[in-house]
């Protein structure tokens, strides 16, 4: 699998979502292993896999949390780390089954709520202590209820059950494998998606774009973990070591910005770039993403064309420091009305480059495939590696 990623983009994005994957897995996992209390080490793995996917897709909470808990967990006393692990961790269901503790006490509220409502009425006090006494004995109304309560005829729904039909066709996991064949992603011969519409018409994934079913994608996808790797590296030395206890986390300290990884999202961003660079309409610039800083930022880029043209005839807009987003928006325009009347060619020139940043994005080649497959993610660690399975002749 290795050598097919290294020789097509698509095998590539296979791999990497395959390895997130078993990221998620392992988490989940996590909740059931060991002796009824669930495993503590292999969260805490999980944990440290995951923080470079919150870092590329904006979950700023998971990523104070998880830094804030393995802070605490480096730091606590055997006896702290004993009391968390046994009685912290999870919590035992009715039925003897470990569950995650904040999931245990989220299905608990649902449970309770069912019964007396989320409204506070007279006698409610009266009525959890009734509920709380009869709860146990009553049937759940969900399958939230069931896998908390554990009762007995009941169908387990709890998130970690594989619901698997006598007939394969309705089985998600028999269905994924019958696509990834006929994408031929484990074939000796190149990968291909499906075209739309009615038929069995493919089209071969061999050149060096990242083809995916519904369009293209950035190639920088592939190299979203080790992205991810250095911003949670960025994240702890600013937050855990330089600035230790600050209260308020901002994109402009460490970036941790959602990386674009859906074809629609590409070209909502591609879009976004078009409005930014040529648009003279005022309502294009009032939605949120479109922030006082973007906008200062194109009368700048306009500024610098003009110098790189030697046109210094049109006058830049003078700013104040604190200006208006209105105020900002006005300015602009006016100024690159001026332009594009006196130089038709520079928006021509700035679609232009606006393509080709978007087109080249989408390339990707053998060698920098080559390169992200050496990381640790899709290598063996040295202790599983030492195993009598991966050295038996």
């Amino acid at each position: 699998m290795l050598e097919r990623a290294r020789q097509y983009p698509l095998c590539a994005l296979f791999l990497l979502e395959n390895r997130a994957s078993k990221i998620v897995k392992l988490m989940i996992n996590s909740e059931r292993m060991g002796d009824q209390t669930g495993c503590v080490k292999h969260f805490f793995s999980a944990m440290r896999l995951a923080m470079p996917l919150f870092a590329v897709t904006h979950k700023t909470d998971y990523m104070m949390l998880c830094t804030e808990l393995l802070i605490w967990y480096d730091c606590a006393s055997d006896a702290e780390r004993l009391i968390y692990e046994r009685f912290i961790f999870t919590r035992l269901t009715a039925n003897g089954k470990s569950c995650f503790h904040d999931l245990f006490v989220e299905l608990s509220v649902m449970d309770t709520r069912q019964v007396c409502g989320r409204v506070s009425v007279k006698g409610l006090e009266t009525k959890l202590k009734h509920a709380a006494a009869t709860i146990p004995t009553v049937s759940g109304r969900d399958s939230s209820a069931q896998t908390l309560r554990g009762n007995a005829g009941g169908t387990s729904r709890h998130r970690t059950c594989v619901n698997l039909s006598n007939d394969p066709m309705y089985c998600q996991f028999y269905s994924a494998v019958e696509k990834l064949e006929a994408m031929r992603i484990w074939s000796d011969e190149p990968p291909r998606i499906k075209r739309k519409g009615r038929g069995d018409h493919y089209d071969i994934c061999d050149g060096e774009i990242l083809s995916v079913p519904g369009g293209e994608l950035d190639a920088s996808i592939l190299e979203s973990h080790k992205i991810g790797v250095d911003r949670t590296q960025e994240y702890g030395i600013y937050y855990c070591i330089d600035n230790y206890g600050k209260s308020t986390r901002t994109q402009a300290e460490v970036d941790l910005s959602k990386r674009d990884m859906t074809v629609d999202s590409i070209k909502q961003s591609m879009e976004r770039a078009m409005i930014l660079g040529t648009s003279v309409k005022s309502r294009d610039f009032q939605p949120k993403w479109c922030t006082i800083a973007l906008i200062k930022k194109e009368i700048d880029s306009h500024c610098q064309d003009l110098q790189v043209m030697g046109k210094d005839s049109i006058e830049a807009p003078s700013l104040r420091k604190v200006s208006s987003k209105h105020d900002m928006i006005s300015a602009l325009i006016k100024f690159r009305k001026k332009i594009f009347d006196d130089h038709p060619g520079v928006r021509q020139d700035i679609e232009t480059r606006i393509s080709e940043k978007f087109e080249k994005a989408r390339q990707t080649t053998k060698k920098s495939r080559v390169e992200l497959l050496k990381s640790t993610l899709f290598r063996l660690s040295d202790s599983v590696r030492s195993l009598d399975r991966y050295n038996a002749k």
